[in-house]
Protein backbone atom coordinates (compact mmCIF):
# COMPACT_ATOMS: atom_id res chain seq x y z
CA UNK A 1 0.00 0.00 0.00
CA UNK A 2 2.53 2.64 0.47
CA UNK A 3 4.88 1.72 -2.18
CA UNK A 4 1.94 2.46 -4.62
CA UNK A 5 0.67 5.24 -2.72
CA UNK A 6 4.24 6.68 -3.50
CA UNK A 7 4.55 5.97 -6.88
CA UNK A 8 1.12 8.17 -7.22
CA UNK A 9 2.75 10.96 -5.24
CA UNK A 10 5.86 11.06 -7.48
CA UNK A 11 3.61 11.09 -10.45
CA UNK A 12 1.71 14.05 -9.55
CA UNK A 13 5.06 15.68 -8.25
CA UNK A 14 6.40 15.03 -12.24
CA UNK A 15 3.05 16.12 -12.89
CA UNK A 16 2.71 19.58 -11.13
CA UNK A 17 6.45 20.01 -12.48
CA UNK A 18 5.60 19.62 -16.34
CA UNK A 19 2.78 21.83 -15.97
CA UNK A 20 4.66 24.51 -14.19
CA UNK A 21 7.71 24.58 -16.99
CA UNK A 22 5.21 24.44 -19.78
CA UNK A 23 3.53 27.82 -18.13
CA UNK A 24 6.86 29.36 -17.17
CA UNK A 25 8.33 28.53 -21.27
CA UNK A 26 4.98 30.13 -22.46
CA UNK A 27 5.23 33.21 -20.06
CA UNK A 28 8.85 33.21 -21.41
CA UNK A 29 8.18 33.72 -24.67
CA UNK A 30 5.41 35.49 -24.85
CA UNK A 31 6.94 38.52 -22.91
CA UNK A 32 9.51 38.01 -25.58
CA UNK A 33 6.73 38.69 -28.44
CA UNK A 34 5.24 41.67 -26.42
CA UNK A 35 8.76 43.18 -26.06
CA UNK A 36 9.15 43.09 -29.95
CA UNK A 37 6.13 44.13 -30.64
CA UNK A 38 6.83 47.27 -28.65
CA UNK A 39 9.98 47.74 -30.25
CA UNK A 40 8.36 47.62 -33.53
CA UNK A 41 5.20 49.75 -32.50
CA UNK A 42 7.71 52.98 -31.39
CA UNK A 43 9.70 52.48 -34.52
CA UNK A 44 6.53 52.67 -36.85
CA UNK A 45 5.32 55.50 -34.43
CA UNK A 46 8.58 57.25 -35.08
CA UNK A 47 8.48 56.93 -38.81
CA UNK A 48 5.17 58.19 -38.59
CA UNK A 49 6.11 61.30 -36.75
CA UNK A 50 8.90 61.87 -38.93
CA UNK A 51 6.11 62.15 -41.99
CA UNK A 52 3.93 64.23 -40.31
CA UNK A 53 6.52 66.70 -39.48
CA UNK A 54 7.59 66.85 -42.91
CA UNK A 55 4.04 67.42 -44.49
CA UNK A 56 3.36 69.59 -42.27
CA UNK A 57 5.78 71.72 -43.85
CA UNK A 58 5.05 70.93 -47.46
CA UNK A 59 1.22 70.49 -47.45
CA UNK A 60 0.76 66.65 -47.67
CA UNK A 61 2.73 63.40 -47.88
CA UNK A 62 5.36 65.18 -50.27
CA UNK A 63 8.31 63.18 -51.59
CA UNK A 64 10.29 64.70 -48.68
CA UNK A 65 8.14 63.27 -46.38
CA UNK A 66 8.32 59.73 -47.94
CA UNK A 67 12.03 59.88 -47.73
CA UNK A 68 12.41 61.29 -44.52
CA UNK A 69 9.43 58.30 -43.31
CA UNK A 70 11.34 55.20 -45.70
CA UNK A 71 14.96 56.85 -43.93
CA UNK A 72 13.45 56.28 -40.45
CA UNK A 73 12.02 52.79 -41.51
CA UNK A 74 15.42 51.95 -42.69
CA UNK A 75 17.16 53.39 -39.48
CA UNK A 76 15.21 50.79 -37.22
CA UNK A 77 15.72 48.05 -39.59
CA UNK A 78 12.70 47.17 -40.39
CA UNK A 79 11.77 45.10 -43.55
CA UNK A 80 9.83 48.08 -45.71
CA UNK A 81 7.75 45.55 -48.06
CA UNK A 82 5.85 45.08 -45.09
CA UNK A 83 4.65 48.40 -44.94
CA UNK A 84 2.18 50.75 -46.02
CA UNK A 85 1.97 54.28 -46.46
CA UNK A 86 -1.08 56.51 -46.71
CA UNK A 87 -1.29 59.92 -46.60
CA UNK A 88 -2.79 63.83 -47.63
CA UNK A 89 -1.65 64.63 -51.53
CA UNK A 90 0.76 67.22 -52.00
CA UNK A 91 -0.78 70.52 -52.07
CA UNK A 92 -2.78 70.84 -49.35
CA UNK A 93 -3.53 74.59 -48.78
CA UNK A 94 -2.23 76.07 -45.31
CA UNK A 95 -4.44 75.33 -42.14
CA UNK A 96 -6.08 72.37 -44.30
CA UNK A 97 -5.85 69.14 -42.74
CA UNK A 98 -2.81 66.66 -43.33
CA UNK A 99 -2.78 62.94 -42.11
CA UNK A 100 -0.06 59.97 -42.64
CA UNK A 101 -1.16 56.26 -42.36
CA UNK A 102 1.82 54.02 -41.63
CA UNK A 103 0.89 50.43 -41.12
CA UNK A 104 4.00 47.64 -40.59
CA UNK A 105 2.70 43.71 -40.75
CA UNK A 106 4.23 42.02 -38.05
CA UNK A 107 3.84 38.26 -37.87
CA UNK A 108 4.35 36.47 -34.04
CA UNK A 109 7.33 33.98 -33.77
CA UNK A 110 5.26 31.78 -31.19
CA UNK A 111 1.88 30.58 -31.05
CA UNK A 112 1.14 31.90 -27.34
CA UNK A 113 -1.27 34.93 -28.52
CA UNK A 114 -2.79 32.89 -31.86
CA UNK A 115 -6.09 32.12 -29.42
CA UNK A 116 -6.31 35.84 -27.86
CA UNK A 117 -9.49 37.88 -29.71
CA UNK A 118 -8.85 40.99 -31.61
CA UNK A 119 -5.31 40.65 -31.24
CA UNK A 120 -3.30 38.05 -33.72
CA UNK A 121 -5.36 37.25 -37.42
CA UNK A 122 -5.36 33.94 -38.58
CA UNK A 123 -1.95 34.37 -40.23
CA UNK A 124 -0.15 35.31 -36.79
CA UNK A 125 0.33 38.59 -37.69
CA UNK A 126 -0.76 42.04 -36.19
CA UNK A 127 -1.18 45.11 -38.02
CA UNK A 128 1.00 48.15 -36.30
CA UNK A 129 0.40 51.41 -36.49
CA UNK A 130 -1.93 54.02 -37.20
CA UNK A 131 -2.77 57.52 -38.21
CA UNK A 132 -1.66 61.21 -37.52
CA UNK A 133 -3.47 63.83 -38.67
CA UNK A 134 -2.34 67.35 -38.03
CA UNK A 135 -2.88 70.92 -39.68
CA UNK A 136 -0.68 72.06 -42.69
CA UNK A 137 1.30 75.20 -41.77
CA UNK A 138 2.15 74.40 -37.81
CA UNK A 139 5.46 73.48 -38.33
CA UNK A 140 8.63 76.12 -38.35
Amino acid sequence: MGAARSERGEASVYLAAGIALTLIMLFFFGAADVSELYRLSRAVDRARNAGILQAEIDGGLSPEAKTRIWDEIRAEGLDPGLITLEGSPAGVPWGGRVFVRLTYQHRFRTVVFDQMAGLARRDRSILLGGTTWTTSGLAP
